[in-house]
């Protein structure tokens, strides 16, 4: 069984520079002279409903098309450095790497030089998107900046998402050489070769260690594809073990609510009194502990 990391935005937040998201929300806002209606009660609004909040009022009032937005946004992302924890994720050993972050920082925190490595040809959604440099890839699940239309900030990007990954695993899509999910169809080997296949693959066949990441229910699609993981274990497909590290000092009642219903899907929740001093602190105690773990030695 191969081992995958799963890369949300913590690991930027551990750069010094760069915007927050609460931050990017606000120059949006400003940006469409929007702020006070816009940033009123902001924490308590979905942000996928916040970006449409932004784009409905700006298209409007001033004819701002969701590209401009979404350039905007990519332009603002671009701010932020890599940093060291960037380059552990990296050199991990891992032969793949998937992250709902648009930047490079992962590519750009080692020497390696990542190239488009695009599995098929997508405009907006990103089932085969993916930078590759030797056996490493690395799939930007939400789209990536240089593509600034790929990015999945919307409400109707993420539901538009859903679909498209329903539509792979169950029904198929007709691609080069395969007309279905590898996987599905009993391919466990389908990353050796130049076959076709998905980020959504990887996910069902390999253990995935999901970091930095909060797992918010607006994240709709990676919600469904939990679900669908376990499902399929429920059936008695041979699936990989996902794991949730919780980073961070704070235990909500709502994060235990979450990891309530994350353990109904089957996710084992880790929760280290390691993980809880600081991030920088947690994301070493993860490296540390499951560092030759994770390697792939295949």
């Amino acid at each position: 069984m191969h081992h995958v990391l799963f890369v949300g935005n913590g690991v930027n937040r551990l750069s010094k520079t760069g915007p927050s998201w609460c931050s990017v929300i606000r120059d949006l806002a400003d940006y469409v002279d929007k702020t006070n209606l816009i940033m009123d009660h902001v924490n308590e609004k979905p942000f996928t409903l916040v970006f449409e909040e932004i784009f409905f009022r700006s298209a409007r009032a001033r004819d701002i098309k969701e590209t401009e937005l979404k350039k905007r946004t990519a332009d603002l992302i671009n701010s932020i450095q890599p940093n060291h924890f960037h380059s552990m994720i990296v050199e991990s050993g891992v032969r793949h790497i998937i992250t709902t972050n648009y930047d490079y920082n992962l590519e750009n925190s080692v020497s390696l030089r990542f190239e488009e490595a695009n599995l098929s040809r997508e405009t907006k959604y990103s089932l085969f998107r993916r930078r590759k440099a030797h056996d490493i890839s690395i799939w930007h699940v939400h789209g990536e900046s240089d593509a600034p239309n790929t990015l999945m900030l919307s409400h109707e990007h993420y539901t538009g998402a859903v679909q498209k990954m329903r539509g792979y695993l169950t029904s198929g899509r007709r691609l080069r050489k395969t007309t279905k999910s590898p996987f599905l169809v009993g391919d466990m080997s389908f990353d050796i070769g130049d076959g076709v296949f998905s980020w959504l693959d990887v996910f069902l066949r390999d253990e995935v260690h999901i970091l930095g990441f909060s797992m918010d229910y607006t994240e709709i699609e990676l919600w469904w594809l939990l679900s669908f993981k376990e499902r399929l274990r429920l059936s008695g497909r041979n699936v990989g073990k996902t794991f949730f590290h919780q980073f961070g000092p704070k235990h909500t009642v709502k994060e235990k609510a979450k990891e309530a219903i994350l353990e109904s899907f089957g996710v084992e929740v880790r929760r280290d009194p390691k993980y809880q001093q600081s991030y920088e602190a947690a994301y070493q105690a993860f490296f540390d502990d499951y560092g030759e773990l994770i390697k792939d030695t295949t």
